[in-house]
């Protein structure tokens, strides 16, 4: 096989890319990316998708913006609430810098697949890049709950769930002890 036949192919994607790279940031006209809505785009460029740390919100670790945003009905402190702006801000700057990577990901796979029949053996290569990238996104955003949980007190804690009308944390099923099986032989 001729190691030059998908040259031009293969050009052509990382013009692509490098146009989209270079497009990417403020620019509002930054082409769109086909394998994503404009709004998961807006929502991973921005930071966001607080939804993916909806396990640890759900179990009683707190968001740092929401916290922050009840500042006065948790009775924030002012370490507190410098605690929990600093916390906020890393949290949102590790976000926007993955929500923009997985966005490149995206537009890469979508050249990838555009340039030629690709062996499954890569386009699995370019998925576990993509999932990598979504759970250090997910990851990330469960951290900065985790680390938000030891800034308030446990009166705080009870306070933040009842402003979040959260449900109170599943119980978790006792498992039952199953009848020894004899063999069938």
């Amino acid at each position: 096989m001729n190691v030059h036949s998908n040259l031009p192919a293969r050009m052509l994607a990382a013009t692509f890319v490098c146009a989209a790279l270079a497009a990417c940031g403020s620019n509002p006209v930054a082409p769109q990316v086909r394998t994503l809505s404009a709004h998961e785009v807006q929502v991973l460029r921005a930071g966001g998708g607080e939804e993916l740390a909806l396990p640890a919100e759900l179990n009683g670790y707190p968001s740092p913006a929401r916290a922050l945003a009840w500042s006065d009905s948790l009775g924030l402190t002012g370490d507190q609430r410098f605690l929990l702006t600093k916390l906020n801000s890393e949290a949102q700057g590790k976000a926007r810098a993955l929500g923009e990577r997985i966005v490149v990901a995206e537009q890469e796979f979508d050249y990838f697949m555009a340039a030629a029949k690709q062996p499954l053996d890569r386009v699995r290569a370019h998925l576990d890049k993509i999932a990598a990238l979504r759970a250090g996104l997910r990851a990330s955003l469960i951290e900065a709950h985790l680390k938000a949980f030891d800034v308030l007190t446990p009166e705080q804690r009870e306070q933040y769930a009842v402003l979040a009308n959260l449900p109170p944390p599943p119980v978790k099923p006792e498992k039952k002890e199953q009848p020894a099986q004899t063999p069938l032989y």
